[in-house]
Order: structure tokens, then C-alpha cells, then sequence
């Protein structure tokens, strides 16, 4: 785990000072009969001022020499005395620090940048399996400046002291943890442990206060708060912790190296607009960030038809004229009531309802209007060859009123809650792989508690919603109106993270949140049952009740986890440190459980079930992002490390490696401090992993973060399981800046970092363990999006982001920003010319699948948003952009919806995000509720397909335009 460490020396035991004994007070008398003291009483104060002073003196000099004595004799680490240096923990290779901090300001680090305890170089341990811990320091004085690196102690086991009155061998990260389980019974007595580690942290931490307060309060919620009062010293118990001995464990060799292969350019990276020329353009693949690697999207599309998910809906149209006929396929949906529901509530009886009489307004024609899908290209028709018959709800224009008896139910406190029915499925994302189209549906699983008065015990893996993956054949998509046929299906527990897939394999991640409050709340010192107990009494209690409640509750945890009988795929459980054996954990190593699961996209599926094969762990935080190779997938969890001496929970990404080379089976292991910002800021090239994070402290009052690219090396066959880091960077951008942007191209990354400007760097990641930022450029704003490219054989980046106004700094962002970066010289990066949209946004900016560049044309499409409060020039359609090397400009844009039917159109509960794909120089643009075809380079409408009158959209349930529970 990463520590931070302050300036200067560490004080002393401030808790139990040396004494210092009194004068003798024979020699007090003594004094007092000399006739010297008798006349001269002024000089008696100056004596016990003087003896004030020296035992002053006596107490500072015992208080240093027990710091001291903590240190390495020969340390000689200055440190200035107002210095706040904050420590991040960062593992070497071979307990070396790399060299991208060979500029810390320490006499004890030598001139490769390597430190040990006295100075000197430190040996590099034989197999690479010593998990000897060095830390990146970020100084709280100067950014440039990274402070003195400092070498933890030696663990003295691969297990973590106990923490608490219980008995728990809780592991520490080390190359054993991707061994897997030889047995899931193993895998239980880990989870068992991992409780009883839980329970201490809690133990040892309640223990500090006083539950006499809250004696005779038999109401009391906890959530309040618990409002505290610390004991004196006399109430806690000095422990002794019982010695665990350890039987070694068996090594076996780890996963292979993931592959590094993969093209970090980019498409559209060749060929130019010829002068005068009109190339025929075709581009319909997802914007993905491995070139060899598909990324799942709402949108896909083989050329031949578009896949788009609709809420509930799967749409399939023409690839080349949507209204030549679709496929609409919904997703399986019980939307009956309850069968004990007898009305608005479950059993009993129901209060009778109130008549009273409403005006309702009705809009609109009466008459239901079938709508099909119009054409206004010329000489092309929809199915009924006429333009659709107004349907547009417009709630100011009241035509008619009419009457009617509107039941209300009175109040009933007395009566159980209403019946669930719970939302329509919604599908999230899509994979496709040949003649197979896999969609992954989100159906909510929430069971409401019976009101019979019965305990029911809730479920410890998070249920309330769960994925399904439904296998469709898209050999013959059906033109008529009729569904897809679906070959298979598969649910799956947890919550959809990312998907990826490539030659027609299908890989998916999901976290399942673990509800361990159950275990733990009967734990804290509020329960009445510890009302009364002093911390010692207390601390036998609570261990009992958590001893009890520990083989129930583990068994119910991994039964719920349906591993299937089969563990050795996931990692072992352990605390995310090394170096110390100490423990510096929250304590809960069960919060969430990451699943890697990985299937047959191309298989005959017996009885329509889809075999999984799955990899998981126990990690902490939620994942951020992931990186995906053919090889490998990394998952990169956010959350947040302890520390201790600043009293400080400071962000750390927690890195799982996954091998999916085959059955999904765990690979390596690693945290760096900080988070990364979205997947671009990790990339696999060569062997290592390459991470780019900011951390976030705001209790350093010279600069709240530090950003860095850390180096990880991916271990090999024999290399243990984990991923040590070889280099990282010093601080990149200003003080107070954080990153914006990431893109990683061969040995080169390029970084946006921001505050009020926007400093664009190039880094030369070439040197494993030294990078070094070698060019930059300062310009106003920022891109939140890089996108390589090339002009007539000049190497540029795309960069899509926000305008910052520098004359008015409170004016905050003002429109849209494009900039096209010069970086063929990469010392001397350089801004060739922009593009500044006023009071626009582009959703491209953080849903990095609606944007795209035309090489062979030149031309850039981009989603565009402008509202305005006063209802006038809403616009929500696209922008097609022309770029040179020396200009951007706007070609046409593209609206989706006029002001009207944005303020008081009556639409399908869904929402499409952006997506644009290109078919022969015809640009298909996906947007809310409407998809439009437009010539590329006369911007005029070819076709127009409505999805909602594709449904026949009901007009009794009409939903605003943006339904908000939709937009990424």
C-alpha cells in the first residue's frame, strides 16, 4: 500500500515521555541556609529558570534519540523542517527505485537512482520474487523537486501481523496469489479469514470509544452517526497478539506475457485528399483503441446492416437505406403483477379509493396513426410512400378537454408498500463477430421484502440486477418488421463493466458488489449489547459475536458466487501491500468481486446455453476502466490506500491482470498511486504496461496533485504474478493541473494536462526505467480527446476538448475546441490551427465512440449540442469538418430535432447515444430517436428513419426527449 511521508525527523513518544526526576531535597535545604542564596534571591529564579531549561533539553533529547534509534543508523536523508513530502509507494523490480526519480534531493540516492537504507546501492534480489517496497515522492515544496526516497522494512513473513483478538492469516501481494485454488474449500477458509481480519480492524478500532451514551437508547440508527468520546489510556488493553505460524506453500510457474501487439495509431492514419477529388469513403467500424481488438458498442454494423440497441429494442436496417425494411427485436420482459398483489398493495386490506374529477387534455389527432419510415431523397419513398401524418405532441397547443373520474387513494399508513414492477430490460452494448450479434441486456432483479412479518436474510453478492447475453444469427436479417433469431443466451451476476471480442471470441467484465455490512454491522460499539462494557470487555465480546457469525456468513458468500466448483481461476485472496507486514488496509478485503467471463461467440449452443469459462478476484474500489489485448485484459480498479502518517485516504489504482489466452485464469498483480482518467491512459506495448494517473491531496497546500506515467513490467513464465514498476515520470504539467487526455503511439505518449491552460507534452517512454518528458506546448483550454493522424506524410494529433476564455477566467469553458497538433518533431510539438465552436459541446469529448475521421477525405464528423435557456437555437444533431494542415472548417451541419420536438415532442422511453458510420460516401448519423443519411460532401438528406414510429410509438406514454438514464 502507498504511504506518505511528512519532512523532517519523526517525533518521539509523545504519550509516555521519559521522567525526570525531582532534585534531592537534602540539597534543596542545603541551599536554602547558604547565606549566598539568602541575600541574593533574584539569582534563585534565574536557577530554576536554568533547570526548566535543562530538563527541557533532557526530554527533547530522549524524545530524538527514540526517533532515531527507529531509523537506519547510517540514513543520512536531510529534509528541510517546513517540507510536506508526500510518499507514494511504488515497487521496483528489484527493490531499486527507477529512474525517473533519480532527481530526488536525497544523499542516500546514488547516480542511477537507485536507494538503500544506508545509501548505497542495494542488491538486486535473485528470481525477482523479494518484495522489497521503494516509493515515488511528490514534494510538497516543489514539483520539481521529489524529496528523499525511503526503503520500508523487510516483511518478516508473506502473511500480515494480526491486527485484532482474532485468529486471521490474512496474505500480503506476492507472485503466489495467481496460483489460484487447488480446492474451493481452500477459497472458503481464505474468505473466513479475510472476515476475521475484518472484524479485528473494526475491533481494534471501536475499542478507542465510549458506548456508555448510548445505554437505554433502543431506537438508535446508526446511520446518525456515532458521536464518540475517546477514553483515556487506562480503558484499553495493551494486547498481545497470538504468533500464526505458516506452512509453505507450493510456487508454480505464472501466466505467460501478454503479447504486446497492437498498432496504438489508429485508423484513418493514411492517405490524403487528393485536390479536386471526391474518394468513395466507407468506415463503419467502432473507434477502437486496439487495432486487433473489438470494443462493444450500442452501435455495430457489418456493411451490410446496422445493429442498434433501442432501450429494449434491437433494431437491424439497411446499411445503405434504412427504410428499405428493418428487424425489430424486443427483449424478453415480465411485466405481469404479482399474483398476491390485489390492487395497489400486497394482501390485506385496501382502503377504498376517492373519486374526484380532473381536466385532461387531449392533443393531437385522435385517430391512431400507423407511421412508417419516409424518405426524402429523390425519386425514394418510405413504405407508404407518403410523408408521416403529424403526431408530435405540443402540450401548450390544447385542443380539446375532456372530463374524467381519476381514482386517488387516501392515506394508509397502516398499509404495506405497493407492488414492484420493476423497469423494461435495457440493452447496453453489443459485440459482433461474423454471422453472430451478441447483446448484453441489463434486466433489474430487485425482490421487494414480504410484509408477513418473516425475516428475510438479504443476499450478500448484489443481485438487484443482473446481464444477460443473448447470441443472435445475422446470416439472414429479416426485412419485414420480424425479430432476429436468437441461438443462445446466458445470465450472468454482477454489474456490466466493458466488453471486448476478436476471432469470434467473446469476453466480458462485471463487478459484483459485496454487501459485508451484514457481517460487520453487529460488530460496532453502538449495538446495545455492549452498552456498559469497557474496551477490554468489549473486545471479548465483539470477538465472540464475530467468531459466530463468521462460518455462516462465508458459506453464504461463496455459494452465492456460483463458481461452479471450480476456484483455481481465481486469484487468492490478499491485502494490496507489500514490503511491511504491518497492516495498512481498511480491513474489508471482500467489497467487491471482479468476474472476467469468456465465451464461444461462434459455437452450436445445446438447448440455447451459452458455455462460460471465468477468472476472477477479490479487489477493492470499483473499476475505472480496462485494457484489453487477444492476450491479456487488466482491470483497473479506483480506490484508496490509508495512510498513516498524514491520518490521510489518499487514491490508488489497484491493477488485476487477467491471461484470456484461454480459459480465463489470473495473471499478474499491481497498485500504483492515483487513478487513471479512462482507458486510454493504460497501454501494452513491449512487455510493459504503460499507466498514466493523477493523485489527488488536498491537504498539501503547494499543489493538490501529481500525475505521472508509471511502467510496469507484465511478468513471465517464471517471473512470479507481480507487475513491478521499471520507471516513472517526474510530475507532468503545472501545479494544481490534472490529466485530461492520454494516447500512447509506439514509444511515444502524449499528455493533456489542465487547470487554465493547457500544457500538451510528449513523453519518451523508450527507456523503460527512465521516461522523460521531452517537448511541450501551452495553449488556452484543453482536449479531452487525442486521435493520431496524417497529412501528406505529417504525423499529427487530434485533439477534441473545450475553449477556455483567458481574458475572463470566471467565464468557465465556452464552446468547443479542436486542435490539430504538429508532432513530427517531438521536442517541438506544435498547435498548426484550431477550430473554436462558441457555446457548443461535443459528446466526442468523453463518449470517444461517436467520433470519427475520414483519412482518404479529410474529413472529421463530430457530434454537436447548443441549448439555450430561453428556448430559441437549440441545436442537437452533427458538424462534418474539413481539415488541412493548415485550416478546419465547418462543411455542413446535420440537426436532429428541432426546438419543438426537443421542449414538446412525445418520444419512446429510450435514447441513442451518438454514433455516425460512413456507407459510400453517405453519412449515417444516430442520434436520441432519429437516424439521418447525408450526402458527405453536399450535406444533402438522403433518407430519415424514425425509430419511434418504427414502434408505433403509443402516444398515452410519452417520455421527454432525453431520457437521462440513457446518456453515457
Amino acid at each position: 500500500m502507498m504511504t506518505e511521508s511528512g519532512g523532517g525527523d519523526v517525533p518521539g513518544d509523545i504519550e509516555n515521555p521519559p521522567v525526570v526526576q525531582p532534585t534531592d531535597a537534602a540539597d534543596a535545604n542545603t541551599s536554602n541556609n547558604d547565606p549566598y542564596h539568602r541575600n541574593q534571591p533574584h539569582k534563585k529564579w534565574k536557577v530554576i529558570a536554568l533547570s526548566f531549561f535543562l530538563v527541557a533539553v533532557v526530554v527533547i533529547a530522549i524524545a530524538l534519540g527514540v526517533t532515531l534509534g527507529d531509523k537506519d543508523n547510517d540514513d543520512n536523508v536531510k529534509t528541510s523542517a517546513n517540507q510536506n513530502t508526500a510518499v507514494d509507494e511504488v515497487t521496483t523490480t528489484d527493490g531499486s527505485l527507477p529512474n525517473g526519480a533519480s532527481n530526488d534531493a536525497s544523499t542516500g540516492s546514488t547516480s542511477d537512482g537507485t536507494t538503500a537504507g544506508d545509501g548505497t546501492e542495494p542488491s538486486n534480489a535473485s528470481g525477482g520474487n523479494e518484495d522489497t517496497t521503494d516509493q515515488v515522492t511528490d514534494s510538497g515544496t516543489s514539483i520539481e523537486s521529489d524529496g528523499p526516497a525511503v526503503i520500508q522494512e523487510e516483511p518478516s513473513s508473506e502473511f500480515l501481523q494480526p491486527n485484532g483478538p482474532l485468529l486471521a492469516k490474512v496474505r500480503m501481494i506476492n507472485p503466489s496469489v495467481t496460483n489460484g485454488y487447488p480446492t474451493c474449500s481452500a477459497l472458503e477458509e481464505d474468505i473466513r479469514n479475510a472476515l476475521k481480519h475484518y472484524a479485528n480492524s473494526i475491533i481494534s478500532s471501536e475499542m478507542n470509544y465510549d458506548s456508555s451514551w448510548n445505554c437505554g437508547h433502543d431506537n438508535f440508527d446508526p446511520s446518525w452517526g456515532y458521536g464518540y468520546e475517546h477514553l483515556n489510556g487506562t480503558d484499553t488493553p495493551d494486547y498481545e497478539y497470538p504468533e500464526l505460524e505458516y506452512d509453505s506453500e507450493a510456487k508454480v510457474e505464472a501466466a505467460p506475457e501478454a503479447a504486446a501487439s497492437f498498432d496504438s495509431s489508429g485508423s484513418g492514419s493514411d492517405g490524403g485528399n487528393l485536390a479536386g477529388a471526391r474518394p468513395i469513403e466507407d468506415s463503419y467500424d467502432t473507434n477502437n483503441q486496439v487495432s486487433d481488438v473489438d470494443e462493444a458498442d450500442i452501435v455495430k454494423s457489418n456493411g451490410k446492416w446496422v445493429f442498434a440497441g433501442y432501450g429494449d429494442v434491437l433494431f437491424a436496417w439497411n446499411a445503405t437505406n434504412g427504410t428499405n425494411g428493418i428487424s425489430i427485436t424486443k427483449m424478453p420482459f415480465n411485466d405481469t403483477i404479482d399474483e398476491n398483489c390485489t390492487s395497489p398493495y400486497y394482501g390485506g386490506a385496501v382502503p377504498e379509493p376517492i373519486a374526484m374529477v380532473v381536466e385532461e387534455t387531449v392533443v393531437g389527432d385522435d385517430a391512431d396513426a400507423t407511421v412508417s419510415a419516409t424518405s426524402t431523397s429523390s425519386g425514394g419513398n418510405g413504405a407508404s410512400g407518403k410523408k408521416n401524418p403529424k403526431r408530435r405532441l405540443k402540450y401548450q397547443d390544447r385542443k380539446n378537454k375532456n372530463r374524467q373520474t381519476m381514482s386517488i387513494m387516501p392515506p394508509c399508513f397502516d398499509c404495506p408498500m405497493p407492488c414492484y414492477k420493476p423497469p423494461k430490460p435495457r440493452i447496453l452494448s453489443l459485440l459482433l463477430e461474423g454471422d453472430r450479434l451478441v447483446a448484453i441486456v441489463s434486466e433489474e432483479n430487485y425482490q421487494p421484502m414480504p410484509f408477513d412479518g418473516a425475516k428475510t436474510v438479504p443476499p450478500i453478492v448484489s443481485n438487484w440486477q443482473k446481464l444477460v447475453i443473448r447470441v443472435y444469427d445475422i446470416s439472414n436479417v429479416p426485412s419485414d418488421g420480424s425479430p432476429l433469431t436468437m441461438l443462445g443466451e446466458k445470465a450472468i451476476k454482477g454489474e456490466f463493466n466493458d466488453a471486448r471480442s476478436f476471432d469470434e471470441t467473446g469476453i466480458l467484465v462485471t463487478t459484483s458488489y459485496l454487501d459485508t455490512w451484514q457481517f460487520a454491522t453487529g460488530l460496532y460499539r453502538y449495538n446495545k449489547e455492549y452498552c456498559g462494557l469497557n474496551a477490554t470487555e468489549y473486545s471479548k465480546k465483539a470477538s465472540e459475536v464475530a467468531q459466530n457469525m463468521t462460518d455462516e456468513f462465508a458459506s453464504r458468500l461463496f455459494d452465492e458466487l456460483e463458481l461452479d466448483g471450480d476456484c483455481s481461476s481465481i486469484f487468492q485472496i490478499s491485502a494490496m501491500q507489500s514490503g511491511s507486514d504491518k497492516d495498512n488496509t481498511d480491513g474489508n478485503l471482500l467489497s467487491n468481486f471482479v468476474q472476467i467471463s469468456r465465451f464461444d461467440m461462434a459455437a452450436d449452443y445445446s438447448n440455447q446455453d451459452i458455455p462460460i469459462k471465468r477468472g476472477g478476484a477479490f479487489a477493492p474500489g470499483y473499476i475505472r476502466s480496462i485494457y484489453s489485448s487477444q492476450n491479456s485484459t487488466f482491470t483497473f480498479n479506483s480506490g484508496y490506500s490509508y495512510n498513516p502518517e498524514f491520518g490521510q485516504w489518499e487514491s490508488s489504482t489497484f491493477i488485476l491482470g487477467f491471461d484470456i489466452s484461454d480459459d480465463p485464469k489470473p495473471l499478474a498483480i499491481a497498485e500504483i498511486p492515483g487513478e487513471p482518467i479512462n482507458q486510454y491512459a493504460a497501454d501494452l506495448f513491449d512487455g510493459h504496461l504503460r499507466v498514466a494517473t493523477t493523485k489527488w491531496h488536498w491537504w498539501n497546500d503547494v499543489s493538490t496533485t501529481t500525475n505521472r506515467i508509471f511502467i510496469l513490467k507484465v511478468p513471465g513464465d517464471t517471473e512470479g504474478s507481480k507487475m513491478n514498476v521499471t520507471g516513472f515520470t517526474k510530475h507532468l504539467g503545472k501545479i494544481n493541473e490534472s490529466i485530461f487526455a492520454v494516447r500512447y503511439i509506439g514509444d511515444k505518449g502524449y499528455v493533456v494536462t489542465f487547470e487554465q491552460k493547457d500544457p500538451f507534452l510528449v513523453v519518451d517512454l523508450s527507456n523503460y526505467t527512465d521516461p522523460q518528458v521531452v517537448g511541450e506546448l501551452e495553449i488556452p483550454g484543453f482536449s479531452s480527446y487525442l486521435h493520431p493522424i496524417e497529412i501528406d506524410g505529417v504525423q499529427l494529433m487530434l485533439g477534441i476538448g473545450q475553449h477556455v476564455n483567458e481574458s475572463d477566467p470566471w467565464a468557465g469553458w465556452d464552446g468547443v475546441k479542436i486542435s490539430l497538433f504538429d508532432i513530427t518533431n517531438s521536442s517541438n510539438p506544435i498547435e498548426r490551427t484550431n477550430f473554436i465552436d462558441k457555446n457548443a459541446y461535443s459528446n466526442a469529448q468523453n463518449d470517444f465512440k461517436s467520433f470519427r475521421y475520414l483519412s482518404a477525405s479529410q474529413k472529421l464528423i463530430l457530434p454537436k449540442s447548443e441549448y439555450t435557456y430561453g428556448g430559441e437555437g437549440n441545436f442537437d444533431g452533427y458538424v462534418v469538418y474539413n481539415i488541412t494542415l493548415d485550416s478546419i472548417t465547418s462543411s455542413f451541419e446535420i440537426q436532429h430535432a428541432s426546438d419543438d420536438e426537443i421542449r414538446f415532442g412525445c418520444w419512446y422511453n429510450a435514447y441513442m447515444p451518438p454514433r455516425n458510420l460512413v456507407f459510400n460516401s453517405k453519412v449515417m448519423t444516430i442520434l436520441s430517436h432519429t437516424v439521418k443519411s447525408t450526402d458527405l460532401y453536399d450535406g444533402v438528406e438522403e433518407w430519415k428513419l424514425n425509430l419511434d414510429d418504427a414502434l408505433g410509438l403509443n402516444e398515452t406514454d410519452c417520455q421527454p426527449y432525453f431520457m437521462i438514464g440513457y446518456i453515457d
